[in-house]
């Protein structure tokens, strides 16, 4: 529900009708039910407006249907209200919104405001003719009950200086209850402490009540637990300010002196400024920094903690089942910091790190050695990695924040120590930090962290892009629904940050919202997902006829074909007699808008539906190897496809049910067809290109006979052709590359042209796009262009043809250097795109898997890693 909305209905009810006569006062807090979990204290309405109207981050907020429920009904009210009424928001009294316990995990608002008397019968004549208003009795005290046409229900108690507006009843009756009984609100001398704090020149002061916080975040999550809350403190009062881009939250976290909360084991512990950013990617989704000063100090601290709470026995127990000397040797190189972050995912689940930086480089592999797996060591980009022996060593020696790290593999890299439970998840990492892709080098974050007040015992980093989707497969149905429905939105969400810096029981609090655009043209990786094996050849975008996005299919070594969605999860893989020979097609083989994947092996003609069952009829056993790709045909767009497989020097016609086409006359070649059957048509004129492997080009009809004959035989020419369209077919002309570098061009009829593009380069890989000629020689890519030529250059050569696509109507080229280990893409303007190169092993496939701004380059590395980037 809009904050701003209730505010609105609040003053224009008060603004109705009012007198002077003087009463004694309520103090508003003593109807704050007990259960209320937080609670904002509204000092100026003024503020409120402008903020609502001003501050984008509530704007990306405000999209949430739990807090956009009351819009539509807002605009009747408005019109209904005397304009007068919502002149009195400028000097409307202090007012308090509170979310409180009404059910079973159901959570509602109550705002307490406070009123002159109100008269009712003025009052009901005002809104009668828009609300159906009925009224109950509650111990005495009436409860309205307000319902528009356009099923808008609120439920109001008014009394002689105060007024309870709720969605629910439960709230209202809760709070009634509430002022004859004991508050914690009024009588919690912590509370009471802390409300002397707070700066009634803020827009609003929150208070949250962390003892409630854990059932409050378990009613959104399925299985999660947040008992950890009430371990860092009892109350907090924070000051909430907007500005364009940011919501800004300061204040106080209560330490309570009956206690021992776990951010007091930093007491007297130095600050200082964090390197950690060095090490964690700029892809973060959250990150939890400690700056523990001297670690033994901090342990020492942490075990009074323990105690303190009757914990440390259990402690004690779990680390005795560690090897002898494990805390000593993890203590004995440990320097300042260390902490926790996620970043990147595979199969929808986020990777989880854990860090700490060492004082000495020789000291630290000498001791993590020591409780190494001695079976395991691998390399991997001229780092070693290495696995912890002991279960649950992290976890047992510094508690729950390492709860990730059961086994984890680690790596040495700046300094630090990084840990991963997946072992792929730490070679992503490894390429995002070697690829300098680290949080530290991003001036969004450095933009941020420049503004935040200074040095931080604790600090929390949120990534909401990331952090979001994330959250989606822990949510609770109803809640993981909202959530998705308006993921774009709140993905302008950038950053949240979290500051606390301690001093003896209270800490100082700093959290700050940052909505930031996406910038255009800035890379980043989107998921990774792991093969069984080493993938093979190229990944392949294709339609998914349910939602009209795109989907994945690759292999790997073993000949596995795999489906992966757009988000990275592999919904099956299928095991074939061998590996596809060229790309996979996709018909509509039933003409219902299904659509099925065909493709070839050297043995079998294949058609499987989108579950990766095989269509009936098919598989199809090939009387003679395949030479080259199938090649699929669609006359007129009739959707009666031909699937034409070349097996040596044969052309065998299929249809959709896997039986041989009759009627097509295609005899012999003079040798084995060596490239895959095009079909071009102009102006309703067909064409089916093949080649040979002596250079005998075949042009024939639909029925396979010659239609054009060149007698000249092109021996180096290479295998894939393209169409420049004329006028017609006759006045078309094929355009193919060779083994010589040469551009051949050749005219349907009989004229054949060879020429360079360019002299001193000769095209090892040729496309035409669109207008433009796309070739690679060695270690450099041309694009010849009649408006914007440009050449580029890589670190290795490019053996693989390169890639071109339009994106939002630019024009975009790529190509992999596979020495080099890079994929690097151009603009229209042949600019290297910011981001780029990016880490790759094999090639890639691109185009916007979501159909939407934008574009997604898809690779793997040969640890079967498969990786998505994402360009915004």
């Amino acid at each position: 529900m809009k904050l701003r909305h209730l505010f609105f209905l609040a003053a224009g009810l008060l603004g109705s009708a009012c007198s002077t006569e003087k009463v004694e006062a309520t103090n508003l807090y003593q109807l704050i039910p007990s259960n209320t979990v937080w609670l904002a204290h509204v000092n100026d309405w003024s503020k409120v407006e402008k903020a609502a109207r001003n501050s984008r981050v509530y704007e990306h907020l405000d999209k949430l249907p739990s807090l956009h429920q009351i819009s539509s009904n807002w605009q009747d009210l408005k019109n209904t209200l005397p304009s007068d009424s919502l002149a009195l928001l400028k000097d409307f009294p202090d007012a308090l919104l509170c979310e409180s316990l009404s059910g079973a995990e159901k959570y509602d608002w109550l705002l307490i405001a406070p009123k002159n008397d109100l008269k009712f019968k003025t009052w009901q004549k005002l809104l009668a003719a828009h609300f159906e208003i009925s009224s109950s009795d509650y111990t005495g005290k009436e409860i309205l009950k307000l319902e528009s046409k356009s099923k808008l229900v609120l439920y109001l108690h008014y009394d002689k200086d105060y007024l309870l507006v709720s969605p629910s009843r439960i709230p209202i009756e809760n709070s009634l209850r509430q002022i004859s009984n004991p508050n914690n609100w009024t009588d919690d001398l912590n509370l009471k402490n802390l409300r002397q704090t707070r700066n009634n020149s803020a827009v609003a002061n929150i208070f949250i009540h962390l003892e409630l916080a854990n059932d409050y975040l378990k009613a959104l999550y399925k299985n999660a637990q947040f008992d950890y809350l009430q371990h860092l403190g009892d109350w907090a009062v924070l000051d909430l300010e907007a500005e364009k881009q940011d919501l800004i939250l300061t204040g106080l976290l209560n330490h309570p002196q009956e206690g021992f909360n776990y951010p007091e084991v930093f007491n007297d512990v130095h600050s200082d400024n964090i390197d950690a950013s060095q090490i964690v990617p700029q892809n973060v989704a959250s990150w939890i920094h400690l700056n523990v000063g001297n670690i033994g100090q901090y342990d020492r601290s942490y075990q009074s903690y323990l105690e303190a709470n009757s914990l440390l026995e259990n402690h004690q127990s779990l680390v005795a089942k560690l090897p002898a000397g494990s805390t000593d040797k993890i203590l004995g190189i440990i320097d300042n910091e260390m902490g926790v972050f996620s970043a990147g995912r595979s199969n929808a689940l986020a990777f989880h790190f854990a860090y700490f930086n060492y004082r000495d480089e020789e000291l630290c592999k000498e001791s993590l050695e020591s409780l190494a797996d001695s079976n395991f060591i691998e390399g991997y980009r001229a780092h070693i990695v290495r696995r912890i022996k002991p279960l649950n060593l992290l976890p047992r020696l510094f508690g729950r924040l390492f709860a990730e790290m059961h086994q984890p593999f680690y790596v040495l890299h700046n300094n630090f120590v990084i840990f991963a439970e997946d072992q792929n998840a730490l070679k992503v990492l490894l390429n995002d930090l070697l690829d300098d892709k680290r949080l530290y080098k991003s001036s969004s974050y450095q933009n941020l962290v420049n503004q935040l007040p200074g040095k931080s015992h604790i600090q929390i980093v949120t990534g909401f892009p990331e952090w979001l989707p994330n959250q989606l497969p822990q949510l609770k149905k109803k809640a993981a629904q909202e959530l998705e429905e308006k993921l774009d939105s709140l993905s302008e969400i950038k950053w949240g940050i979290l500051q606390l810096r301690v001093d003896d029981k209270k800490s100082f609090v700093s959290l700050q919202l940052r909505e930031e655009k996406a910038i255009i043209e800035k890379i980043s990786r989107q998921w990774t997902t792991q093969l069984e094996a080493k993938p093979k050849g190229e990944p392949q975008f294709l339609t998914n006829h349910l939602n009209q996005k795109y989907d994945i299919a690759l292999s790997d070594e073993n000949n596995h074909l795999y489906l992966i969605s757009r988000k990275g999860e592999v919904f099956w893989n299928k095991a074939l007699d061998g590996p596809i020979i060229g790309s996979i097609r996709q018909v509509d083989i039933y003409r219902n808008n299904k659509l099925q994947m065909v493709f070839n092996t050297a043995n079998t003609l294949y058609a499987v539906d989108r579950l990766g069952h095989d269509v009936e009829g098919f598989p199809v056993k090939l009387p003679a190897k395949a030479t080259a790709p199938l090649g699929v045909f669609n006359y007129d767009e009739a959707r009666n496809y031909r699937l034409v497989v070349p097996c040596g020097k044969k052309l065998l016609n299929y249809d959709v049910e896997g039986k041989p086409v009759q009627g097509w006359d295609f005899k012999e070649a003079d040798d084995e067809i060596i490239s895959e059957p095009q079909h071009f048509s102009v102006k309703g004129a067909d064409i089916i290109v093949c080649l040979s492997a002596t250079g005998k080009l075949y042009q024939l009809n639909r029925r396979g006979e010659e239609r054009f004959v060149i007698d000249q035989k092109i021996e180096e020419l290479k295998t894939s052709f393209y169409l420049k369209e004329g006028e017609s077919l006759k006045e078309s002309e094929l355009i193919a590359g060779s083994n010589s570098g040469k551009m051949y061009v050749i005219n349907p009829q009989s004229k054949v042209d060879a020429v360079y593009l360019d002299e001193g380069h000769p095209a090892d890989h040729l496309i035409y796009f669109e207008g433009r000629y796309i070739f690679s020689n060695d270690e450099e890519l041309f694009v010849k262009d009649e408006k914007r030529p440009f050449k580029a250059s890589f670190e290795s050569d490019i053996k693989v043809k390169p890639k071109a696509m339009l994106q939002n109507n630019r024009f975009y080229v790529a190509a992999f250097a596979e020495g080099a280990e890079e994929i690097r893409l151009f603009n229209e303007e042949g600019k290297l795109v910011d981001g780029f190169p990016v880490f790759a092993q094999g090639p890639f496939d691109m185009g916007s898997l979501n159909r939407d701004n934008n574009l997604n380059i898809v690779t793997y590395s040969n640890d079967g890693t498969v990786i998505c980037y994402k360009l915004q």
